[in-house]
């Protein structure tokens, strides 16, 4: 239940920051987002990637008064949501923006997606569905 909602909480302060872009919902949502990666108990580099680019991200945006600018994005190209915009000249960090080149990624989501496939890779290993399939059959038992 504690994980749903801190999932559920990230998510809605998220979707808030998205369709205001205002500074107030960037900083709920970046400490939100804090308060879930703190209490990660294993620590590994997929962990640490996800810090990383947690971090990345938050640093740039909120800096820049809680829009990611996008370095690189054509003038007739309009942003779905209101927290891209066009890089500009009084944007900070612009290296930690999203970029044309990246495919509108920043470095903090290469890290992130890293440290996702990392965590996925950990998982596949330490065989962690092993409790959901018996082994001789991989059939599902259903917990």
């Amino acid at each position: 239940m504690k994980i749903a909602f801190k999932g559920v909480a990230v998510l809605v302060t998220w979707l808030a920051w998205k369709h205001t872009a205002s500074l107030t919902m960037c900083w709920l949502f970046w400490l939100t987002v804090l308060a879930v990666e703190v209490r990660i108990r294993q620590v590994n580099y997929g962990v640490l990637f996800l810090i990383l680019g947690t971090a990345s991200n938050a640093l740039v945006t909120l800096l820049n008064d809680g829009v990611m600018p996008v370095v690189g994005m054509p003038a007739k190209l309009q942003a779905t949501y209101p927290i891209w915009q066009m890089a500009g000249a009084g944007n900070r960090m612009l290296i930690l923006a999203d970029h044309a080149s990246l495919s509108y990624f920043s470095v903090g989501d290469l890290c992130i997606q890293v440290g996702c496939l990392v965590l996925l890779a950990i998982f596949v290993q330490r065989g962690a569905w092993g409790a959901y399939f018996t082994k001789e059959s991989r059939k599902w038992v259903g917990r």
